[in-house]
């Protein structure tokens, strides 16, 4: 709602302003502007094309490459102007001003794997991998000629995201914003979880993203409540998000947008909504929000009272319902929550006080959440689920087969929740741990099973990752137990599902003898599991994935003899070019301190290194930092000495040299600030490339050797040199 408002009253003021919805499982900032759009305009807006698409395109682009060539193309033309802009939508002009939006993206996409199949958009952002985007297929190219073009074509760019450091979220807070404003309510929840984002924030980008933490629905009403609350947000930004006490102060008691009762239960603009706008707290409030946010001077302006009708006869309600609650389930999601927040908590009073609740009220507050927690913050769905949780779990104790499926669903999601957001695994691992005891007694069939020995493996990851061995151990037993029991006869989905968990046994097994120093324990359930995985008929992705991490836990535990031949393995099961590319240090190492390395380095530079593809991504992997940048290189020197050794093509050398370029390359565009802090590091990298040059220059192409010069005279200069806006003494 503060975007939408914000965004609306920079238009009115002659201001060029772009949104950009990327909220992309829960998108809604079209809702906010259906007033100043007919209705076929908003129906064929909802279809156009936005950011899944930009990125889905890109991916696809980059699948279908063939050379260097046709990439550089690819970075040209999403580099012009024009690309960019047959994305954005007009939603709305005024006198010299303008606001466009960008949407989430179109309703069908072309499947990666075969041409001629459609998706729909649920199907491809579930499918889509914004770590292989950004790790693997350079997506921050395209990132940053978005964010280039938009700040040359708009006074204004706001973006619409979730808070958080999820991939897709975390570009909006940490890769793209010059600024990042962070709406919350005031209580524990929001004030913990905004805290920890806006730490995370300072972290990546430390001063070079300013920070703004606005207040919503603020009572005003002078309460020992509103102070505390205040008080406690001022003391978890400072402490914890690692803000400027002066700067939180000045937001929170001069920036506030405070709660008002004319604000409808749809979306809408509050100026729109408002009988007076120059007199409307809601609307003054937004209006002190965009003039903070701009520096400008802004006003209300008068709006046409024509104008202003045909917008409000558009917004107005197309159907009446009888239940309050059922208006919830389209009203807008933040409002919606917190009014739900409320039933919920009275709810559950009064149950704790008098026993009993009306069933159909408790279920339609436990559908509604279900239903709302795909719309909101994650950090408010996680208070309504935990208090929805807690009605469905006493109303199951006096009415168990009447509760069961909505108890359960419940349950599942709460778990996957708690999952995403980390905010108390114990609270996970009792859920799970709950889950598996509900299906033990009232489970049926395969289904069931195959959910309780998921919940399992789910419990027993937390119960090693905690250290709770002891635990851990009777779980992996008890997994053993489930799997061997479980029914002979059932369809190919399940016997799928089914194998997968299988392995997920395995591999839980042997992390658990690893973690306990049995080694032997652990390379015979990592054994049994790769000769599982190899002996199944289905390559579905969770299958590969298995041989993939089975091979990598063997390389790292088999012998000597074995040990080499599963990091060749790896190279072949890697499921993606990112898990490749982070694995690939790891299992040099293996096949370097081999007693056979001569004869298997060239054959793991052919598997690893001879695909043109490969030598960006290594690039923009090892070229973080020179820590890691440097031990990769030493590798990559190693390897050639071994390839030097056994007189083989020159293609092995030179795809070697192309991966050090690709890291060298990395190394010289970094921030100044980062290569203040590396500079001996960036010498140590330096005499790598110089000893490369002096070892095996005459055998390179001219053009590699030039570019090895190049790049070592770059990285000297750099490591002698202060970095831009520092003092030399």
């Amino acid at each position: 709602m503060a975007l939408a408002n914000v965004a609306f009253l920079c238009a009115l003021n002659d201001l060029k302003v772009l949104t950009i919805d990327w909220d992309l499982e829960a998108p809604g900032l079209l809702y906010y502007f259906r007033g100043l759009l007919d209705p076929t305009e908003i129906r064929e807006m909802k279809d156009q094309a936005g950011i899944l698409d930009m990125a889905w395109n890109w991916v696809s682009r980059t699948d279908k490459a063939l050379s260097q060539d046709d990439v550089d193309q690819l970075v040209r033309e999403t580099g012009a102007g024009g690309y960019f802009g047959e994305f954005a939508h007009r939603v709305f002009d005024f006198g010299d001003g303008h606001l466009d939006l960008i949407m989430p993206g179109g309703h069908t996409f072309t499947a990666r794997d075969l041409d001629s199949a459609q998706i729909g958009y649920e199907a491809a952002l579930a499918e889509f991998s914004w770590h292989e985007f950004i790790n693997e297929r350079a997506g921050g190219i395209l990132l940053d000629n978005l964010r280039d073009w938009a700040k040359l074509h708009y006074d204004l760019v706001l973006i619409d995201s979730r808070t958080g450091l999820a991939d897709d979220a975390g570009i909006c807070t940490v890769q793209m914003p010059d600024e990042v404003v962070m709406c919350f309510v005031l209580n524990r929840q929001n004030i913990d979880g905004i805290a920890r984002v806006a730490s995370a924030i300072r972290r990546q980008r430390s001063s070079s993203v300013s920070i703004h933490t606005i207040p919503m629905r603020v009572a005003g009403a002078s309460t020992a409540e509103e102070a505390d609350a205040f008080s406690r947000a001022t003391r978890e930004l400072v402490r914890t998000g690692g803000l400027d006490p002066a700067t939180v102060e000045s937001h929170l008691s001069d920036l506030p947008i405070k709660a008002s009762v004319a604000v409808p239960y749809y979306e809408t603009l509050a100026p729109i909504a408002a009988t007076t706008p120059n007199r409307d707290v809601a609307t003054l409030n937004y209006l002190d929000l965009a003039v903070h946010l701009t520096g400008k001077a802004l006003i209300v302006p008068d709006l046409d009272d024509e104008w202003l009708d045909i917008v409000r006869q558009r917004l107005a309600p197309q159907h009446t319902t009888i239940e309050y609650l059922a208006d919830l389930q389209t009203a807008e999601p933040e409002r919606a929550a917190a009014d739900l927040a409320r039933f919920l908590d009275s709810a559950r009073n009064e149950q704790l006080d008098n026993g009993s609740l009306d069933p159909r009220y408790v279920r339609a507050m436990a559908e509604l959440t279900l239903q709302l927690v795909e719309r909101i913050d994650p950090f408010t769905a996680f208070e309504l689920m935990h208090t929805s949780v807690e009605l469905l779990r006493e109303s199951s104790a006096a009415a168990r087969d009447e509760w069961y499926s909505l108890f359960v669903a419940t349950l599942e999601r709460y778990a996957q929740l708690l999952g995403q957001i980390t905010v108390d695994e114990d609270e996970e691992l009792a859920v799970l741990e709950e889950l598996d005891t509900i299906l033990a007694v009232d489970g049926n069939g395969p289904i069931d099973a195959l959910k309780r020995i998921s919940f399992k493996v789910g419990a027993t990851k937390l119960l090693l990752k905690n250290g709770e061995l002891d635990r851990a151990r009777l779980a992996t037993e008890e997994l053993q137990e489930m799997l061997s029991g479980f029914p002979v006869e059932f369809g190919t989905q399940r016997a799928d599902q089914y194998s997968a968990l299988e392995l997920d046994h395995l591999v839980l097994k042997g992390d658990l003898e690893r973690i306990a120093e049995n080694n032997a324990g652990a390379v015979a359930a990592y054994e049994q599991g790769f000769n599982k995985a190899r002996e199944l008929s289905s390559k579905r992705g969770e299958v590969t994935r298995a041989l993939f991490d089975f091979a990598m836990r063997l390389a790292q535990t088999a012998g000597p003899e074995e040990a080499p031949q599963y990091a060749m393995s790896a190279l072949s099961y890697a499921p993606t070019s990112s898990s490749l590319t982070a694995s690939i240090s790891t299992l040099a190492e293996v096949v370097l301190r081999s007693d056979r390395a001569q004869d298997l380095v060239p054959e793991f530079v052919r598997r690893a290194f001879m695909n043109r593809r490969m030598t960006h991504f290594i690039g923009a992997h090892y070229g973080r930092g020179a820590g890691i940048a440097r031990q990769f290189a030493d590798q990559l020197f190693r390897m050639a000495e071994w390839v030097g050794r056994s007189d083989q093509e020159p293609e092995i050398l030179s795809s070697l040299t192309a991966m050090l370029l690709s890291v060298g390359q990395a190394l010289t565009g970094r921030p100044d600030s980062m290569r203040l802090v590396q500079r001996r590091l960036d010498r140590g990298i330096s005499d790598t490339i110089g000893a490369w040059i002096d070892r095996f220059g005459p055998l390179l192409h001219p053009e590699q050797l030039a570019d090895l010069v190049d790049i070592k005279a770059l990285l000297e200069q750099q490591s002698s040199r202060p970095p831009r806006g520092t003092n030399s003494r």
